[in-house]
């Protein structure tokens, strides 16, 4: 009798055991570790509550233009100008308060990691001031396409590298 008691404290104990180390090493394999999706969210989170104007949503095309949903939170203004990585772009968007315009800019953004981190600038002339700007203090981060990887580098697909082939995880020569 002794014996059945203690292979069930036993089968216990180990599976105690199995279930700790699923529940770690599921951790450890989903956890970001304050990296690309702290980022992300950060950005997020920053440019929904961004005065006067905010982002409703942003996101960048496959060919890599920019989308953006801009809010205006203030009084009624003119939207002229959005100033990505310094390059200006005229928009010309009436928005009255608490209305929203979707812009589309073209800006090749592509990158190695999939993650685009922007500079982004918006002039605008409201009640009496013209040639506003709003200067955030964060740049946009959003993910974006991925850019072709060089020789060496590592790779999943055979489309990923530039030129040659992805062999064994890296990108090769012919």
């Amino acid at each position: 009798m002794v014996l059945r008691g203690q292979t069930t404290t036993e089968y216990t104990i180990l599976l105690a055991v199995v279930i700790l180390t699923f529940v770690s090493a599921t951790t450890l394999l989903t956890w970001d570790f304050g990296g690309e999706r702290s980022s992300l969210q950060k950005s997020e989170a920053y440019w929904k509550s961004a005065r006067p104007f905010s982002l409703s949503g942003a996101s960048v095309r496959d060919n890599g233009d920019l989308i953006l949903l801009v809010r205006n939170n203030g009084d009624s203004a003119q939207l002229n100008t959005v100033i990505v990585d310094g390059t200006a772009h005229q928009v010309s968007s009436f928005l009255g308060k608490d209305t929203s315009v979707t812009i589309s800019i073209p800006a090749s953004l592509k990158s190695k990691s999939g993650v685009c981190s922007v500079s982004l600038k918006l002039a605008f002339n409201a009640a009496g001031i013209i040639n506003s700007m709003q200067k955030p203090e964060q740049p946009l981060v959003l993910r974006c396409p991925q850019s072709c990887r060089e020789v060496g580098e590592s790779c999943l697909l055979g489309n990923d590298c530039c030129s040659g082939s992805c062999n064994l995880g890296s990108c090769r020569s012919y």
